[in-house]
């Protein structure tokens, strides 16, 4: 009788299972020395933890080790490797130790030794990754947020950006889509598309970053504000149509910068200006007054202001604003029914008359006798009629009183200036 022995093997690739390795090297062993400032990557994935670690060999031969640790000037987790050799002219394989994989992984990633070299650094570190990072640093799109950025071009190394002649060039938000994961940063700080704003009223340079950090290429940004092929449109335009207060602040915004402007330009009735505020060159505050009651206009005729480029405006609307700060008055409040001063009516209809056209007419607005029921109706847009009722009781004088406390305003907002009741016998 035969007795067999079942052997089963397992093969393992380039991942091994394992505990943190001891890569550790006897330095009196060895001359010259190679640093190297890493960063390490596995699947994709930056490693950040204390435990983590990066292997260097020749021939299989540790010659050096290094955890990684975070860098707080840079924001970074790095490692600072020292590689041992007594020549020049070796080839160095790297293995990473994945502390939360509990795994080392094999790297293709491969250098020659330098004497005394120093490969990367904080900003721009040396790749070991498996597998291997992209190389590319390109931006292959570049707007801004909210801007129409459609006339941009990018070359090998300059970004052409232009602008409407309004945006405001110091506070531009870059929207940008890079190839393979490339980095894009601006005075060596990092920019998220979308994220922040920068003053581009002179060239910026942004740089990219490959994935792997090998290559570091600079974009030069040039943003003009586009030439106006057009006359410059102007509007005219008020807080309100109607204005009970002076002086009168009235806006005016061009379509694109424009200069030139004078007081004397403007075609004024009623009216006059008697100060221009620039805000922008795109937006203008004339504060205007009012040289009587009723309407007055403002009207910018063509060619009166230039934009960059020469052209003359555009003839603006003919702004009409009315203005009132006279206050309304009661006029009279007349008995309309019954027309008898003596009777024995059930309610009495009377007729208020305003001197101009009023608003916020109530009951409320009206006092008289106790238990009386007040009805206002417009008849008129300055006449109201008022009718008390519920008097069938009542012997005596039935009173209508304007009250003091009254919301009646003129259609300017302009108070009622109060003025005593009538005063009618039942």
């Amino acid at each position: 009788m035969r007795s067999f022995i079942i052997i089963s093997i397992f093969f393992l690739g380039t991942s091994i299972y394992c505990q943190s390795p001891d890569w550790s090297v006897n330095t009196s062993s060895y001359q010259h020395s190679m640093t190297f400032t890493i960063f390490l990557n596995v699947n994709g994935k930056t490693l950040t933890n204390s435990n983590d670690k990066v292997g260097a060999f020749v021939n299989d031969q540790p010659r050096g080790e290094a955890n990684v640790v975070y860098n707080a000037n840079a924001e970074k987790y790095v490692a600072y490797l020292s590689v041992l050799s007594n020549s020049s002219g070796e080839t160095i394989t790297f293995k990473i130790y994945d502390s939360e994989a509990n795994t080392i992984v094999n790297t293709s990633q491969t250098e020659i030794f330098q004497i005394n070299e120093n490969v990367g650094g904080v900003f721009q570190s040396y790749s070991v990754a498996e597998p291997a990072l992209k190389k590319d640093a390109v931006i292959s799109s570049f707007s801004f947020l909210n801007i129409d950025t459609s006339n941009t071009t990018i070359s090998d190394d300059i970004i052409d950006v232009k602008v409407p002649t309004s945006t405001d060039l110091t506070n531009l938000t870059p929207v940008f889509e890079t190839v393979n994961n490339g980095k894009v940063f601006y005075q060596k700080a990092q920019k998220i598309s979308g994220n922040a704003t920068i003053n581009f009223s002179s060239d910026v340079v942004l740089e990219v970053l490959s994935e792997d950090e090998s290559v570091l290429k600079s974009y030069i940004v040039k943003v003009v504000k586009q030439n106006a092929t057009s006359n410059p449109v102007i509007t005219l335009s008020a807080i309100s149509s109607t204005v009970n207060t002076m002086p009168i602040e009235i806006t005016l915004t061009a379509e694109n910068e424009i200069s030139g402007l004078q007081k004397g330009d403007f075609v004024l009735e009623n009216c006059f200006i008697y100060q221009i505020i620039t805000t922008d060159n795109i937006n203008f505050k004339l504060n205007t007054v009012a040289t009587a009651q009723g309407n007055f206009s403002i009207h910018l005729p063509e060619n009166m202001a230039v934009d960059v480029n020469n052209n003359g405006n555009l003839a603006s609307n003919n702004l009409v604003v009315s203005f009132d700060d006279e206050a309304p008055k009661l006029i009279e409040i007349s008995r309309q029914n019954p027309t008898e001063e003596l009777n024995k009516a059930s309610q009495i209809v009377f007729r208020v008359t305003f001197s101009e056209k009023v608003k916020e007419v109530s009951q409320e607005d009206f006092t008289t006798i106790a238990n009386a029921t007040v009805t206002v109706n417009q008849e008129t847009e300055s006449e109201y009629l008022v009718t008390v009722s519920n008097i069938n009781n009542i012997t005596g004088v039935v009173s209508l009183q304007l009250s003091e406390t009254n919301n009646i305003t003129d259609l300017f907002n302009n108070s009622l200036e109060f003025t005593k009741y009538q005063t009618y016998e039942k």
